[in-house]
């Protein structure tokens, strides 16, 4: 049996409707629909497929670029990848904003912004521009809007 989000599910339904999300790396893995071998209860709010430390364990963590395409705006910045999960497939609704090595590591769908690595953990504020100016104060949230 699938363990519980203890009070987190039941925030889902009513900020889901109303607000913008975005998970990095652990949060990634909650807000996906499907997971490689685990039974972990998610969000189930991103039609992806997750692998839980899907680039190794903590001894494979590593630092590199990462190139985005945010809505034709081409940009490179440095992705911290601390035992991050691995995007295994999408769902067609998904949009792929950032890659690593021509893998998916930033996707988007709807009001929901995924990252496997942590923008957080460094000085560029790209990521986090794109997901207020685009998705918290941008109000009109089509599905395939990237």
């Amino acid at each position: 049996m699938p363990r519980p989000l203890v009070g987190v599910l039941a925030l889902q339904g009513d900020f889901a409707r109303c607000g913008a999300i975005m998970g990095t790396c652990a949060g990634l893995i909650v807000l996906a629909n499907r997971l490689v071998e685990s039974r972990m209860q998610t969000l189930a709010l991103l039609d992806i497929r997750v692998e839980r430390n899907g680039f190794g364990r903590q001894a494979q963590s590593f630092i590199d670029r990462v190139d985005l395409d945010l809505d034709g705006t081409r940009a490179r910045v440095e992705g911290v990848f601390i035992r991050a999960p691995r995007i295994r497939e999408m769902g067609e609704g998904v949009t792929v904003l950032g890659r690593w090595k021509n893998e998916a590591v930033m996707v988007r769908s709807d009001r929901v912004l995924a990252l496997t690595f942590h923008p957080e953990m460094t000085p560029d504020t790209t990521v986090h521009r794109y997901f207020v100016r685009n998705m918290v104060l941008n109000t009109n949230h089509s599905a395939g809007a990237a």
